[in-house]
């Protein structure tokens, strides 16, 4: 039996190739490429027929209308966008997954009693801008993301509108769709727990809930080959030794808690100048909100135990998703779900 069909793969590539002169995926969202690779799931989505819906987050939404319960909903889906050189999996194998499976019941079962959706999240990453899950926020009417800017400085809602402008192809309709009763994603587990157990599938059983925070600290930039030493106040050099102190505390807390700085900045960043201001970025997930909270408390004394004059230290929280405030898992032996 083959689980991947050529199609499948055919799809894949098709999409990854839009990113072919860039080291892995780039698909940003509303970035040029992020535009063609949600573009081309409306012409697959066209042509096999199925009404499509952009909403305006750039959130597309592929239809089979159900033949007894139009209005009862099944979701399949995952987000178009990446990281910045993401994996070729990430996200689009759970839309295009989702699209192949919603294709081979119908071409083998004929139209379904249910309406089956494909929905493809225009954003999940938070990589271009400071917010995450912008897409699903939006569908879900939990929040609207606005005034905010990326690394250029272009703001999102400029973005936004560009990008959106160009997903409204003929045929495709605009609007933010209703919920639907159930939502199952597809995705590879980018991490070691199933290829360590030999395993080829898992459910979830818990969802994180993950903060982000921009810490920067301000010490004195100077000579390096005329201040001594002792009367340095270097900014790096506190920021080095705060992170490795809350990587060595983020293990105190919980094993499952995770601690990653993957940003960081220096200035003036001269090999001959002691360095007088660093940022760096504090990601971290639990599937406790009390565990986060433990850690962010943590987070911000010990900032404040290097905030010796003249040295400033100053804490920005640009991420607050918490963890849902149940989990449910599905017992084969019962034929049930548990809340946990």
């Amino acid at each position: 039996m083959q689980l991947v069909s050529d199609e499948l793969i055919n799809r894949l590539r098709t999409i990854n190739q839009f990113s072919a002169d860039q080291i892995g995926q780039n698909r940003l969202v509303y970035s040029p490429t992020w535009v063609k690779g949600q573009q081309q799931l409306i012409k697959w989505g066209l042509h096999a027929g199925m009404p499509v819906t952009v909403d305006a987050y750039g959130t597309v939404y592929l239809d089979v209308i159900g033949s007894q319960s139009p209005n009862g909903i099944i979701a399949t889906g995952s987000h178009m966008d990446t990281v910045v050189h993401g994996g070729q999996y990430d996200g689009l194998y759970g839309v295009l997954g989702g699209f192949q499976a919603i294709s081979n019941l119908v071409t083998a079962l004929g139209q379904p009693k249910k309406t089956l959706w494909l929905v493809s999240f225009s954003e999940e990453e938070g990589s271009r801008f400071p917010a995450t899950f912008t897409g699903s926020k939006h569908y879900a009417r939990v929040a609207d993301i606005h005034n905010i800017r990326d690394h250029h400085g272009i703001s999102f809602d400029d973005a936004r509108e560009k990008a959106v402008s160009r997903l409204q192809l003929p045929g495709v309709k605009t609007g933010l769709p209703k919920l639907p009763d159930s939502f199952t994603e597809l995705h590879i587990e980018q991490g070691p727990r199933l290829i360590n157990q030999h395993l080829q599938i898992g459910l979830v059983t818990s969802i994180v809930g993950q903060r982000r925070f921009t810490v920067t600290i301000n010490g004195v930039a100077n000579h390096a080959g005329t201040t001594p030493m002792a009367d340095r106040h270097d900014a790096l050099l506190i920021a080095t030794s705060l992170i490795n102190r809350l990587a060595i505390i983020a293990r105190t807390i919980s094993r499952q808690l995770t601690f990653t700085v993957g940003e960081l900045h220096v200035w003036p960043n001269t090999a001959n100048v002691i360095p007088g201001k660093v940022t760096f970025s504090v990601d971290t997930r639990h599937v406790k909100k009390s565990v986060l909270d433990q850690f962010e408390t943590t987070l911000r004394a010990e900032a404040q135990k290097v905030a010796v004059p003249p040295v400033q230290v100053t804490i920005d929280r640009w991420v607050n998703d918490q963890p849902p405030f149940w989990t449910r898992i599905y017992l084969p032996k019962t034929n049930d779900w548990q809340r946990l």
